[in-house]
């Protein structure tokens, strides 16, 4: 009886989620250089929430990416792929998802009065 869906490589499904997850440290990591100075501790969850948000994120970044370039005809369709895209949108996802926690933290500090 052959399947249908075979379930995929574990180890190469490892490797890609690895992969997808230094790239949104990597993301994280550019952020804090240019913004302001930040204990260890704090910097080292930022890379934790960049890496997630890469993980969770980036297959939806990449798709939208690709949609964008495609579609304002800055790219060949038939060559470039949504895959071909994840390790940059991981690292979007990563510089730009901490910055988005950053700012939905301080509205609500500001909100709440913390």
């Amino acid at each position: 009886m052959s399947e249908n869906n075979p379930p995929p490589d574990w180890l190469a499904y490892l490797v890609r989620f690895g992969l997808l997850a230094l790239a949104g440290a990597c993301g994280s990591f550019l952020s804090q250089l240019n913004g302001a100075p930040k204990k260890w501790p704090q910097r080292v969850m930022e890379w934790v929430g960049g890496a997630l948000c890469a993980i969770y994120g980036a297959e939806l970044a990449a798709n939208a990416l690709y949609h964008l370039l495609d579609k304002s005809d800055l790219i060949d369709g038939s060559y470039a792929v949504p895959e071909k895209f994840l390790g940059l949108a991981g690292f979007l996802c990563g510089a730009l998802g901490v910055a988005a926690i950053d700012i939905g933290i301080g509205f609500l500090k500001r909100k709440f009065g913390s």
